[in-house]
């Protein structure tokens, strides 16, 4: 019987180490498949958190533009009218200056005939 117990004894103590290096072998492949999971989840978390980041600032900024832009359309818009008022104050004094030469010039004709017949007069 002892034989028989050293024997029970021998092959327990084998498949005992047999069965703690497999389950031993299990666990470190199980921590390092989590521990590469875990670090590339952590670095997606992060990648995801620098991209909404990034997309959050970008809305942000599209935003200020669409503002700006907007802002510029109306000051755009101001200038438009206020030269195209320029250009009718311009064509408004062009047409009076070209009334005033007129009116020169007709005065100019009346002063030179007043002197033609001033002078008929005296001869």
């Amino acid at each position: 019987m002892t034989r028989i117990m050293a024997n029970i004894l021998e092959a327990f103590g084998g498949w005992a180490a047999g069965g703690f290096g497999a389950g031993g072998g299990f666990f470190a492949v199980k921590w390092l498949l989590e521990f590469i999971a875990g670090r590339t989840d952590a670095r997606e978390a992060a990648l995801d958190q620098d991209t909404r980041f990034v997309i959050e600032n970008l809305k942000a900024e599209v935003a200020r533009l669409f503002d700006r832009v907007t802002t510029l359309e109306t000051e755009v818009a101001e200038c438009r009218q206020a030269h195209a008022n320029a250009e009718a104050k311009v064509i408004q004094l062009l047409a009076q200056r070209q009334g005033l030469g007129e009116a020169r010039e007709h005065a100019q004709l009346i002063v030179s005939a007043e002197r033609v017949a001033a002078r008929q007069q005296g001869n």
